[in-house]
C-alpha cells in the first residue's frame, strides 16, 4: 500500500466506531464499514459521514460525505 493510502486509512481508524475501511484512489472514495452501536440514530449515516469527512480534512485530505446509504 501506498503511504497515502495508509495514511488515510489510518486517520479513519482513530475512531472506535471504524472497524473497517477501504480506500480506492482511481475512484476516489472510501468505504467504512462501523459498529453496530453507530447504527441506533435515525440519521447515523450523514452523522457519521459528516464526522470522518471532516477528520479527514484535518488530516490532510480533500473528503465530503457521498452514498450515504453505503456507509
Amino acid at each position: 500500500e501506498s503511504n497515502e493510502l495508509m495514511g488515510e486509512r489510518n486517520c479513519l481508524f482513530i475512531f472506535p466506531e471504524v472497524t473497517s475501511a477501504t480506500v480506492d484512489y482511481k475512484e476516489a472514495r472510501a468505504v467504512v464499514w462501523t459498529t453496530p452501536e453507530v447504527k441506533v440514530a435515525e440519521d447515523w449515516q450523514k452523522q457519521c459521514g459528516e464526522k470522518l469527512a471532516s477528520h479527514l480534512g484535518t488530516c490532510g485530505f480533500e473528503s465530503r460525505p457521498q452514498g450515504m446509504d453505503c456507509l
